[in-house]
């Protein structure tokens, strides 16, 4: 009697697959990461900035951020409910990053499911989280990472027009402002969205790609934010921004030291196991055209700003990795062989996995600096003369003291060096380069003089930091009130902590 009624709620119960388990477990293993260490240096930066905000601070005047407004912002909400809940804003940061990354993935699966985009969509949402959401490391929650999560609908629905699929009001609104935010993070990001216009204007011979509706309410929105930008932050193009061109944006990475980065060469191989693999094996769908066509133009944003950062190439390599993951999917979704069907989720668990090795040593490296500091007790004002935003942030956020500098590090004056290195510049060029930097020195001059630190941080690199700083007379007399406090190895160099004469430890 007892087996009839069981039965058919046996036969009831889904299959649950093991791809079914990535994305939960996944989600979980990076909550639990991430919400175990501190943000990098720039997140932990941005988070001071939105707080400095909040205090009544104005940006690009008494802050120095080097971004467009929009970076200023991007971590408020969580220190706006940090506050509400009476916490830090670090995990409400991590679980801001996850969510969004999941919503994100969640959203683009729904339209690839709708759409008929690809014939294993099970596959879809474990892949792009482990990619997405997962294979950031220390840059967890950059600027680059959101603007990722954004453009994985865009890029989605790049892929449902070249099927000649129409869409609906509501997704053409989320799309274009998805879009949109993409391009206020930083202008070069414009770069894959004309990118996209363009490739299939001249795929469907067709200038109709241009005017996609979504397309059009990202221009509208783009262009909009920069006028509201001059409108509320006048300071930005009248004082910052010029500095900034004099130095910094000219301060360019020859092309060869751009593939540098891991994520730089692992685009270039992708790239040619694609195109020597793509015509035998794989139909080029729409989807995986549309993710390589976002991902050359992501790849064109980071050769335009020639920093040659991890995060920076992240986006580019992300979404070329993802397409051919999906391809080779597709192109084996009848084989029977496990590894045809578990490679892609293997592949993509090898880039999730790999960064957290340097971001766990980061973690590491860095907690002798952050003992040292935290030794004085919480509260300390602390300051940094380097070049290197790691070496302040996150610590001084870790053991709880204040952060004193108008701008998170002196990377103008870096760029001027380089400059004065590397294009031997002469006459007014090189007394406009020199300008930039006699300015920054003053600039951290007066943050001593208005809020006198405990304690600052400066780099041995090769270059005597507290000597440049003292050529300002004024400021060598104000740094004469300091005296070494250690020296504490950090990876290939050293930290050296200075602290006010007559404090110690615990004092």
């Amino acid at each position: 009697m007892t087996d009839m009624p069981l039965t058919p709620a046996r036969r009831a119960l889904p299959r649950l697959a093991l791809a079914d388990l990535v994305l939960p477990v996944t989600v979980l293993v990076i909550l639990a990461l991430h919400l175990s260490g501190p943000p990098g240096p720039d997140v932990a930066w941005l988070t001071t900035v939105s707080e400095r905000i909040l205090a009544g601070q104005q940006l690009y005047e008494q802050i120095l951020e080097s971004n467009p407004p929009i970076a200023a912002f991007l971590y408020m909400p969580a220190v706006l409910l940090g506050r509400l809940l009476g916490t830090a804003p670090e995990p409400l940061i991590v679980l801001q990053t996850v969510g969004l990354a999941l919503a994100s993935v969640l959203y683009a699966t729904r339209l690839v499911r709708r759409y008929g985009l690809i014939a294993r969509p099970e596959i879809f949402a474990p892949l792009a989280f482990m990619l997405v959401g997962a294979a950031w490391g220390m840059d967890f929650a950059q600027r680059e990472h959101f603007v990722t999560m954004a453009l994985l609908p865009v890029a989605v629905g790049a892929a449902i027009r070249a099927k000649g699929e129409r869409l609906p009001l509501g997704t053409i609104l989320v799309l274009g402002l998805l879009a949109g935010f993409a391009a206020w993070v930083k202008p070069y990001f414009v770069l894959p969205l004309v990118g996209v216009g363009l490739f299939y204007a001249v795929r469907l011979r067709s200038i109709r790609p241009l005017f996609w509706p979504e397309l059009l309410i990202a221009a509208g929105l783009f262009l909009a934010y920069w006028a509201l930008t001059a409108l509320y932050f006048p300071a930005y193009f009248g004082t910052l921004f010029p500095k900034l061109a004099v130095a910094y944006v000219p301060d360019r990475r020859p092309l060869w030291m751009m593939f540098i980065a891991i994520p730089a060469s692992g685009f270039v191989g992708v790239g040619l196991i694609a195109l020597l693999t793509a015509r035998q094996h794989f139909r080029l769908s729409p989807l995986f055209l549309a993710f390589a066509v976002m991902a050359l133009g992501l790849m064109a944003s980071y050769l335009a700003q020639s920093k040659g950062y991890f995060y920076q190439v992240m986006p580019a390599f992300t979404f070329l990795l993802l397409g051919y993951l999906l391809a080779f999917a597709e192109a084996n979704r009848q084989s029977i062989r496990l590894f045809d069907k578990a490679l892609p989720l293997g592949v993509a668990l090898f880039f999730a996995v790999l960064p957290i090795q340097q971001l766990l040593e980061v973690w590491k490296g860095r907690v002798p600096v952050v003992e040292h500091l935290a030794s004085f007790g919480p509260g300390r004002l602390v300051a940094n003369i380097s070049s290197d935003i790691g070496l302040a942030n996150p610590a001084i956020r870790q053991v709880g003291g204040s952060f004193i500098n108008s701008a998170p590090a002196m990377l103008t004056t870096l760029s001027a060096w380089r400059l004065r290195a590397d294009t031997q510049a002469r006459g007014a060029a090189l007394e406009r380069i020199n300008a930039v930097e006699i300015d920054e020195r003053a600039t951290l001059r007066e943050d001593f003089k208005r809020t006198p630190p405990d304690l600052f941080v400066t780099s041995q690199d090769g270059f005597d930091w507290v000597g440049w700083a003292a050529e300002d007379p004024e400021f060598g007399a104000i740094l004469a009130g300091y005296e070494k406090s250690a020296d504490i190895q950090f990876f290939n160099e050293y930290v050296t902590v200075f602290r006010r004469k007559g404090l110690v430890p615990g004092g």
